[in-house]
């Protein structure tokens, strides 16, 4: 085989045609082997690429399993590798899917590892409720509040709203840090996760969207909705702290500061403060207060010719009255604060209980009159009364309750008031 040689200066060099030179103005002469993407092409890429983006921020799969997710992708024939990612995906969520049980057992409140749950439902099982008897100092109650009922729950993300720190007028449109010193508050757990547990409750899958246009009707599922138990001449600090932190928290506010209410906030109080304060839009108030349904059956019962015409009928509902009233029959309550000076020892059975008596003209139409539930409880409590206060914590345990913040008001009430928070969780997470 013989190799042609270099040539030699003499020699003439053919020329070959540049495909850019003048001569080519035509740009059909201009050819490329490359096929254009087609938008089918285009559409399958960025379903691959949202369908990995999001295993790829998930807590739950491992880490082997996203990169070989990961490889499938990027492999040579894309009609194949994204028949794999779907399979993948498919045993994943039926197979391989652990999902967080904080998340099922706080009905999507808190998102912790399953390790540091863990670590927390053995702190919520060894906390003892009693130091000693339950009835030992009853009659002390700063002495009977330390040795009783501690906090036996740990909220990663629990935050005070209220008075804010800084002085900074609350009704400024910046957003702020709405923490108050002891006592001008209240503890919520992970505040901001309200609005992710508000949105997931409301959400309709597509299959019964489509019932839905059939005609099939689903019970209602409400928005943000708070209940707030006596006022007290506090100026609403916590309740229009918890509107304006929710309402950023959702993106419904503005650059300049305006905010659409995210919740719907129910004030009750027959101390007539409506005509002293200003109330913003998204809260409501009422001038009755919340007393027992026992209590009130009592003063029908005395007054049965003109049973309207009591004071207390005048100034007072029941729990369950004011929940048909007001059209949240088997509602959820997202927040319910009672600060109410001793009325909570009258109105905490109220809460729980959902079948309204059958003597009542209410009683065909709600059978059922309270809401399905009340997921963080505030409650401000006065004194121990000892045919109340071991009732009303065992009662509210009952009630799937974890206790995640305890407050002494020492200030005030020398430590015979307590500002207690209690978290709804799902009855497995006692087991």
């Amino acid at each position: 085989m013989s190799l042609r040689s270099a040539p030699s200066a003499n020699e003439e060099v053919e020329e070959l045609p540049l495909t850019l030179n003048n001569e080519f103005d035509d740009k059909s002469a201009i050819t490329t082997t490359r096929k254009p993407v087609s938008k089918l092409r285009m559409k399958l890429l960025s379903a691959i690429d949202f369908i990995e983006n999001q295993i790829e921020n998930s807590h739950t799969i491992p880490v082997k399993i996203k990169r070989v997710i990961h490889e499938f992708k990027h492999t040579n024939n894309l009609l194949y590798g994204a028949l794999g990612l779907f399979t993948f995906i498919f045993l994943i969520k039926h197979l391989f899917h652990t999902e967080l049980n904080s998340y099922r057992e706080s009905f999507g409140l808190l998102e912790v590892s399953n390790q540091d749950w863990d670590r927390i439902k053995r702190m919520n099982k060894r906390t003892e409720k009693h130091k000693f008897d339950k009835l030992s100092y009853i009659d002390d109650p700063h002495v009977w509040y330390q040795y009783n009922y501690p906090r036996n729950f740990i909220c990663p993300n629990e935050q005070k709203i209220g008075k804010i720190i800084t002085g900074t007028d609350i009704n400024k449109h910046q957003i702020q840090d709405y923490d108050g010193y002891l006592g001008d508050g209240k503890w919520l757990c992970n505040p901001k996760g309200i609005v992710n547990t508000v949105k997931e409750r409301m959400k309709r899958t597509s299959f019964q969207k489509f019932l839905q246009a059939l005609g099939h009707k689903y019970p209602s599922k409400n928005s943000c909705l708070i209940y707030s138990i006596g006022v007290n001449g506090n100026g609403l600090h916590f309740e229009k702290g918890i509107q304006k932190l929710l309402s950023h928290a959702a993106g419904n506010c503005n650059q300049k500061g305006e905010c659409k209410p995210f919740c719907e906030i129910h004030i009750f109080d027959p101390g007539r403060y409506h005509e002293q304060m200003l109330f913003e839009e998204g809260i409501i108030y009422h001038d009755f207060g919340i007393v027992s349904s026992v209590s009130l059956a009592r003063t029908d019962a005395e007054n049965m010719d003109n049973p309207g015409e009591s004071e207390m009928r005048q100034h007072f509902k029941s729990f369950q009255e004011t929940v048909i009233e007001l059209g949240h029959v088997g509602h959820v309550i997202d927040v319910m604060k009672v600060d109410c000076k001793m009325c909570e020892w009258g109105i905490y059975d109220d809460w729980f209980d959902r079948e309204y008596p059958e003597s009542s003209k209410h009683h065909r139409r709600h059978r059922k009159a309270g809401v399905t539930s009340i997921n963080q409880l505030l409650v401000e409590v006065h004194g121990t009364p000892e045919e109340y206060v071991n009732d009303f914590f065992e009662r509210i345990e009952e009630e799937h309750y974890a206790i995640f913040h305890k407050d002494s008001d020492t200030q005030i009430f020398q430590g015979t008031s307590q500002d207690y928070a209690f978290l709804k969780l799902d009855k497995s997470f006692f087991k």
